[in-house]
């Protein structure tokens, strides 16, 4: 039985993959077997993925396009390892990233999952944004995980960088196959409910961006507006140390006020579709009024009226993690903000 189950969902993947694939195949670490799931492309991805012999690999295909979250189910299903390291087609790891995931994790048995920094690179491979190559680790604890993700969205930043111990996907289940595009964010809103978290200050991979990514197409934005209402309830349901009013109106002032901008954008380039969508995804929040009249006073959604109120156990957690971030964050956290009121409370 293999340590790490490497699970890699791939759909039309053909200009990258063969570089994904080489750098798992070339890791220092080699106890792993490597779940490779073609998801009904359309290119040359299959051709691709055909060309390897490597024992360590398996290859399974859908007859049709599923989904990423039904495709990542089917894989993980199929995993025989104890830790399941999620994996993408566009992305690179480098040489010691298995290696460094278990030495950190394995012993961190009070964590769920564990997820990594990164470096950021191109559509050509070239690296514009680079962590500090340091080495240190913290457990993040439920409550704060939640924090983070109620101010900050998704904690891990990505799905390439995360390794999940099996045991609790038997506790917790896995991805919701109902969701198209907010899957994983789900499953880490579900998982901070009661599990702590590994973070890895070290970038282990090279993260890809470029135009041709899903997470870009036109009218995605809309569907994560959708999806990931009833995840912000939830996460804003565990903030008791906040005043509720206090809750409303930062939601208004600042997810809101995204919305809107968005919604704007899309209507002056003559998406009115996507604009229309998303006003109506606005108007399901209950209070389109004070969401543009938010928008016209933070002058576009450039200026922030309400600033996060970090707990301190939030703003122990950012103290010591300064390090990883670049040098333009790196500025004291206050706890003491002024927050416009919605609600007259």
């Amino acid at each position: 039985m293999p340590k790490i189950s490497i699970i890699l969902p791939v759909y039309n993947g053909e200009k990258h993959l063969r570089e994904s694939l080489d750098s798992v195949l070339g890791q220092s670490y080699g106890d792993f077997e490597l779940i490779v799931w073609d998801d009904g492309s359309r290119d040359r991805s299959r051709e691709i993925i055909g060309g390897y012999r490597d024992p360590r690999i398996a290859v399974y295909e859908n007859t049709h396009n599923l989904g990423l979250f039904p495709t990542l189910n089917s894989a993980i299903r199929k995993a025989e390892g104890p830790f399941i390291r999620l994996w993408a087609q566009d992305d690179i790891m480098k040489p010691y990233c298995l290696e460094r995931e278990i030495t950190y994790f394995e012993p961190r048995t009070d964590c769920a999952l564990a997820y990594s920094a990164y470096d950021e690179i191109d559509d050509d491979g070239r690296v514009f944004r680079k962590r500090a190559e340091i080495t240190d680790v913290f457990v993040v604890a439920p409550d704060v995980a939640s924090e983070i993700m109620f101010y900050y969205g998704d904690i891990t930043g990505n799905i390439a960088n995360i390794t999940i111990r099996r045991s609790v996907l038997e506790e917790a289940g896995l991805f919701r196959e109902d969701m198209l595009v907010s899957g994983d964010f789900e499953f880490l809103v579900r998982l901070a409910a009661s599990y702590s978290f590994c973070e890895i200050h070290q970038p282990l991979i090279y993260l890809r961006s470029h135009a041709g990514q899903f997470s870009h197409k036109q009218g995605v934005y809309n569907l994560h507006m959708r999806e990931n209402e009833e995840l912000h309830a939830q996460l804003a349901a565990r903030m008791k140390h906040l005043d509720p009013h206090y809750v409303k109106a930062y939601d208004i002032w600042n997810r809101q006020v995204l919305y809107v901008h968005y919604a704007v954008r899309r209507a002056l380039i003559g998406d009115f579709q996507n604009a229309a969508l998303a006003y109506r995804n606005i108007r399901t929040l209950g209070q389109p009024s004070l969401a543009f009249l938010a928008w016209l006073f933070s002058a576009n959604a450039h200026l922030k009226f309400c600033k996060p109120r970090h707990s301190r156990a939030l703003a122990a957690h950012f103290a010591r993690a300064m390090p990883k971030f670049t040098a333009a964050s790196k500025r004291p956290y206050s706890e003491q903000f002024v927050c416009p009121s919605m609600s007259g409370g």
